[in-house]
């Protein structure tokens, strides 16, 4: 939940002719609950309920014919847009497939979130934060599937958004099955993305959907009110303006050729209104249930993530039954994540190990045999553990000072000391 908080100037237009381009920030997420899966709707089929870096920016595009010129599919890459599935309750989710320009099954990434997919237009650049996909034709190349979605009522898609709840967590189980019948598809999948992209991993996961191989959340929280919107019981604002981010992508959708999309659900309101503990969000929230999720699980965050997503990274890879890695960064992951090499090094392995049964010779980044990575701020060094916490390490405690930190300018301004007496 990165907050860039950057806009273009005044009498400055950004993409599209005479819009303003606020560069505005990414992510944020959710998750479910002891107990949830037993309330997932039922199938309107009566089935059973499944058991539990880069290009500089461009101008928008006018139309859906100049959409797909501009973002149509290069060499060796076939794309189908805005395709509907129909969800056990009738809704209808957009969706847009990419697939490779040849015969032949292949493993399916999937990747969905209430940031529109029609905004692949735009460059996979950090100027852009809310391109968390990663770069969908390289992975096309790759030998892959890319399945990008539009969450429930946002984009193209049918129904009411409404913020990770149990109709867009059945949704995950429902597109995942439907992707795995495909006649491309090999009936093994992966889910893929940063941020919200990340967060709906693990939510998916620990219904455990047949086809889904593994999970590869970046920056994905487990729980929405601890890990992003009220840190130590004290509220911040960060639902109101990311939730403003994501009904300007839908309202104003920038010459798309797609209707407004309004989006009623008032997040902010929630936050404030509802005790937190509530089964609203404890519906919304993985961290109970993260024990049930057995599928493979690459967790990647940064210590730069410190204020959102590391805390339910970290708690995610703790908490997991099946194998698992963790790899934590420093510094901004967005713009890595744009970048090919990025999935080259530290995710294709991890996909071509659980989709295509590659297993590496030796060490290979997240797919070979050292469980955490992390790289140790201060050292500029990265360290190998066989868990985590790691087990050499020394807890010491930390204690109020009497004395502002200076760090921000509050009344409430404090400072953490190492010694009981303030020294």
């Amino acid at each position: 939940m990165t907050l860039f908080g950057q806009f273009s100037r005044p009498g400055r237009p950004g993409p599209g002719r005479g819009s303003r381009l606020w560069l505005g920030v990414a992510l944020v997420g959710g998750a479910a609950v002891a107990g949830w899966a037993t309330s997932l709707p039922a199938r309107a089929d009566g089935a059973a309920t499944a058991a539990p870096w880069s290009a500089r920016a461009t101008a928008a595009f006018a139309t859906d014919a100049a959409r797909d010129r501009a973002t149509g599919p290069g060499a060796g890459v076939r794309v189908k847009r805005d395709l509907r599935v129909t969800m056990r309750d009738g809704t209808r989710i957009a969706l847009d497939v990419y697939r490779p320009d040849r015969p032949g099954r292949f493993p399916a990434l999937y990747a969905v979130s209430p940031y529109p997919k029609d905004a692949v237009a735009l460059p996979a650049h950090p100027v852009f934060p809310w391109r968390e996909t990663g770069p969908i034709e390289w992975y096309v190349r790759q030998g892959f599937v890319y399945v990008l979605a539009d969450a429930r009522g946002s984009g193209r898609s049918e129904g009411e958004w409404r913020f990770l709840d149990a109709l867009e967590q059945a949704d995950l189980i429902d597109t995942i099955d439907w992707i795995t019948r495909q006649p491309w598809s090999t009936g093994r999948l992966c889910m893929i993305g940063q941020s919200y992209y990340a967060a709906v991993q693990w939510l998916a996961a620990r219904l455990a959907p047949p086809g889904l191989a593994c999970i590869a959340p970046v920056d994905g929280i487990t729980d929405p009110i601890r890990d992003g919107f009220v840190h130590g019981g004290i509220p911040t604002y960060f639902p109101a303006y990311w939730q403003a981010i994501v009904r300007h992508l839908n309202l104003q959708p920038q010459g798309f050729g797609r209707p407004r999309r309004e989006m009623p659900f008032d997040l902010m309101h929630e936050v404030l209104a509802r005790p937190l503990a509530s089964p609203f969000w404890l519906e919304r929230s993985a961290e109970p249930e993260l024990a049930r999720i057995e599928v493979p699980v690459l967790a990647v965050t940064t210590w730069s993530q410190l204020a959102h997503q590391l805390r339910g990274t970290l708690r995610g890879f703790e908490g997991v039954s099946g194998p698992r890695r963790l790899i934590v960064f420093d510094g901004d992951l967005l713009a890595r994540f744009a970048d090919p090499r990025f999935h080259r090094d530290v995710l294709l392995p991890w996909f071509e190990r659980w989709l295509k049964d590659r297993v590496p010779d030796g060490d290979a980044g997240a797919a070979g045999n050292v469980p955490v990575r992390v790289f140790v701020r201060g050292a500029g060094r990265w360290a190998a553990f066989d868990q985590w916490p790691p087990a050499t390490r020394t807890d010491r405690p930390l204690y109020l000072g009497g004395s502002p930190a200076d760090a921000v300018r509050s009344l409430n301004d404090g400072a953490l000391v190492w010694g009981a007496d303030g020294g």
